[in-house]
This record gives C-alpha cells, structure tokens and sequence, in this order.
C-alpha cells in the first residue's frame, strides 16, 4: 500500500532477526559467530568450519529462493490479479524499509550489530500491574481445563 500513497515502510517483527533479513534490510550476515535459527546448532557455541559454512549458506540459499522464485511468483501475481502493472520489485521495497521494530532485547540475545533502522523494542507490551488477577471467560477456562491436554500456552505473534 506504501507505494501508491508514498509513506514510509515500518515493519514490526515479532521475533529476533532472520537470516532470510539479512540482504532485504542490509544487515550485516554474521554467519561466523551466530548460528542460523533454522540450523541446529546451539547459540554461543563454537560452530567450527562446518557451522560457519552451514549458517552462511542458508543466507545465500534464501537470498537464491527470495530472487529466484519467491518474489517473481509475488510479482506476477500483483500484476495478474491486482493489476498493478507498474509496482516496484518487491527487493526495491524492501531496500526501502525506514524502521523496524524488532520484538526482542539485547539481554535475551547473541551479540550482533544492528543498523540504525533495527530497534529493539522487546517488553514493550509489558505494563506495571495493578495488582488485579485478570479474569478468565468461563469460555476460555472450559478450553484451558480440558484434561486431555497437560499444559496450555498462548501465542502472540507469526513468522513474517
């Protein structure tokens, strides 16, 4: 919608940084000293020659389906069937973004470096009680106490 009224494009990310965010929003790719999320290595520890070379090429391995096939097959389909035959690519938008608010806190991750347009914005929703137990919908209390499940959690947030 940005690129028919021209205003600033503001992202809210709801987790940590991506690799796939790497070449979008130019961060710098720290493939040798932070695993990729997707990888199964373990935050903080020595991912030797083969980690390194594992985390950097899923950056390039997104970068390839990204240029490739995911943001021609958007593309098309924006000028198919939204009819907007004279849209900007999809990496020039991207290259475009002002902000982007990333829902995580330095406290709760690697060292890494984050351009001026990353703002780490973790507890942001978070307010001081007043000391009030909210209360529960008999709706929802039905659903949380289901015995066939042993615990219940609550997910705010995607994977963009």
């Amino acid at each position: 919608m940005s690129i028919f009224i021209t205003s600033q494009i503001v992202i809210f990310g709801t987790n940590t940084v991506f690799s796939r965010w790497v070449d979008a929003y130019g961060l710098p790719g720290e493939t040798s000293t932070i695993p990729d999320i997707y990888m199964p290595f373990e935050a903080g520890s020595n991912m030797g020659i083969w980690g390194k070379t594992v985390s950097t090429l899923s950056v390039l391995t997104f970068h390839l389906l990204k240029t490739v096939f995911t943001h021609p097959y958007l593309e098309s389909m924006a000028k198919e069937y939204l009819g907007m035959d004279d849209m900007p690519s999809l990496s020039e938008i991207e290259a475009n973004t002002s902000l982007i608010l990333m829902n995580s806190h330095f406290s709760e991750e690697l060292p890494r470096s984050l351009p001026p347009l990353v703002i780490p914005v973790g507890g942001m929703h978070c307010q001081e009680s007043d000391g009030a137990i909210p209360q529960v919908s008999a709706k929802l209390k039905k659903v949380i106490n289901f015995k066939i499940w042993g615990q219940f959690q609550f997910m705010n947030g995607f994977f963009s």
